[in-house]
């Protein structure tokens, strides 16, 4: 089982599934990993890692970050996932799980 599977990870664009990737940045020496989440759309860019949810370009560059939600209850801050629950989409926090309802728009 993927670690998308066990978080119910979902793109905060489309609310589809996403899975766990880790993508390479540069090359060899100068190269970075980039652990985290893309969406399965083929045709969506979403990545939630590190730093929130951001678009990937071809060459792996983060554009048009989601500022919010954020989490530092008690820790760090941290960037929110969003999730499906029985009563709905709320936004979890990887850190301490703590939620926050989702509103549309």
């Amino acid at each position: 089982m993927e670690a998308s599977d066990v978080l119910g990870v979902l793109c905060d664009v489309d609310h589809s599934t996403m899975r766990s990737v880790e993508l390479r940045k540069g090359r060899e020496l100068f190269s970075i990993i980039l652990t985290g989440f893309e969406c399965s759309s083929s045709d969506c860019p979403r990545f939630f890692g590190k730093l929130g949810y951001v678009d990937l370009t071809v060459d792996l560059d983060m554009v048009n970050r989601r500022e919010e939600p954020v989490c530092s209850d008690q820790h760090d801050l941290d960037w929110m996932y969003l999730k499906r629950q029985p009563e709905g989409l709320v936004w979890v926090c990887p850190e301490c799980g703590s939620t926050v309802p989702y509103l549309e728009g």
